[in-house]
């Protein structure tokens, strides 16, 4: 006999409970027989709510470490309701998958938020202190992973699939760079690409602008710009016997700073209180700047003659250096068929997020969970890049803190409250290589940035499940 479900006098009206069966009942049901022991699923509170419940999970879903295939399907019943913690708790089995992937909802007195879309075998696991999942990581990181309030906002992973697939509407044949730039935007950095003319990269900066229905600006780099030309000017206004602050194309959500590398230092440093404060300062008053902001800086590796090379300081200021590259075939196709009247793909798109929806992404980054382990591995990483003897500038603790913030961005668009260390092995080598110096010796024998980072995430150990 099954466990009776809650009648509707058991939960307390304000609760939206919704459950979710994609097939017939009997395929939800457990094997097993629904014994007070195989099936201690009641109305109950405390810590005993937590054990019962872990070992009925336990029982019924097939550990991804045991090497299980597939789990043993849960119960469609209410799994629990839990008074002292207003926490509800619903498992769902979609038998139309080979893997029975299923969702697991937490509901409380807050709002509904989405914990995690499995799409492996994972066991369910929570504490006094608060839900979380598990998965074949560490012991003390499923401990910790599974304490407390992690992850980021609800329906992150949503937003940012949005995001990148309203991009790829414009941008054809490049969803690894659409996917790095979003990654930016949300952490809240910079992007400098490096490519020849006519791959995107303007198209690139608006179709992100329109997405999150916000301002594009763009800035012709030249010798004779002037840093006003970038930040702004005040000007003397008659009517009203003072000055006012023209804000310039700075104040934008999204800014492409085209060929910069083309501006005086003086005007290249007008970026950089705005980069690295997001604020401007004229006439000793301050402006904030929009909210998101994000400068997309490209420079053309081909022609050098008559430009200024950006400076270390400001490098640094870049989340990441970027290389859009030619369409594949099939893309360039798609382009030449989608061009036939002339107008511009970005121009065409809606948006798919506020500015208030991204802003409040960013703000959640910090709820995504990190290893006490994973942290030494990136300094690990970092102290290496500054005792390899090819490199005469190492990795500063600023670019550090911005591949943390990126993994984690990453984690969240991945729908996982928890980062790992292939996070940082796949990112490291956008965020790493333009923040290093190679030296004269590694010049002349042809060594660039990105061929050490490739060493030194060969070489550096990663961390292993059972070291913290």
């Amino acid at each position: 006999m099954s466990a009776e479900p809650l009648t509707k006098r058991e939960v307390p009206p304000c609760r939206d409970i919704q459950r979710r069966h994609l097939g017939t009942p009997e395929c939800h049901r457990s094997t097993t027989s629904d014994t007070a022991e195989t099936n201690p699923v009641r109305r109950t509170s405390g810590t005993n709510l937590v054990d019962q419940r872990s070992e009925t999970i336990k029982q019924r879903v097939a550990v991804h470490d045991a090497g299980a295939r597939s789990p043993t399907p849960l119960d469609d019943s209410l799994i629990d309701v839990d008074d002292a913690d207003v926490h509800l708790c619903t498992a769902d089995v979609d038998r139309q998958d080979p893997l029975h992937v299923f969702t697991l909802r937490r509901v409380d007195h807050r709002s509904a938020r989405l914990q995690h879309r499995a799409e492996t075998l994972y066991a369910f696991s929570r504490n006094d202190q608060g839900g979380g999942f598990v998965t074949t990581t560490s012991e003390s990181t499923r401990r910790e992973a599974s304490s407390g309030n992690h992850g980021a906002s609800p329906g992150f992973a949503d937003n940012f699939a949005a995001l990148t697939a309203n991009v790829g509407r414009a941008i054809k044949g490049k969803p690894s760079v659409i996917h790095l730039m979003a990654l930016a935007l949300i952490a809240e950095g910079h992007v400098l690409v490096e490519d020849v003319p006519g791959v995107g990269k303007t198209s690139i900066g608006k179709a992100f602008a329109r997405s999150v229905d916000g301002r594009f600006g763009r800035v012709q780099f030249t010798p004779d710009l002037l840093p006003t030309d970038v930040t702004g000017v005040s000007v003397w206004n008659r009517s009203s016997d003072a000055f006012e602050f023209r804000p310039g194309p700075v104040f934008s959500n999204v800014l492409l700073a085209d060929e910069i590398n083309r501006a005086s230092p003086k005007t290249q440093s007008a970026l950089l209180e705005a980069m690295a404060e997001r604020q401007v300062t004229a006439d000793g008053v301050t402006h904030r700047l929009p909210t998101p902001f994000m400068v997309i800086a490209t420079q053309n590796p081909i022609e050098h003659e008559g430009t200024y090379a950006l400076p270390e300081a400001q490098l640094d200021r870049f989340l990441m250096r970027l290389e859009i590259g030619y369409p594949g075939r099939d893309a360039e196709l798609e382009i030449l068929q989608s061009r036939g009247d002339n107008s511009e793909p970005a121009d065409q798109l809606q948006p798919v997020l506020s500015a208030a929806q991204v802003s409040e992404m960013a703000a959640s980054l910090e709820q995504v969970y990190l290893a006490p382990a994973l942290q030494n591995y990136l300094l690990d990483l970092a102290e290496a890049t500054r005792r390899h003897p090819g490199l005469g500038l190492g990795l500063s603790p600023r670019g550090v803190v911005a591949l943390q913030r990126v993994v984690r961005a990453h984690a969240a668009a991945e729908d996982r409250t928890y980062a790992t260390p292939d996070d940082v092995k796949r990112l490291a080598r956008h965020v790493m290589p333009h923040r290093l110096l190679v030296t004269p010796e590694g010049r002349m024998r042809g060594t660039k940035p990105s061929d050490v980072v490739t060493d030194i995430i060969d070489t550096v150990p990663v961390p292993r499940p059972g070291n913290g």
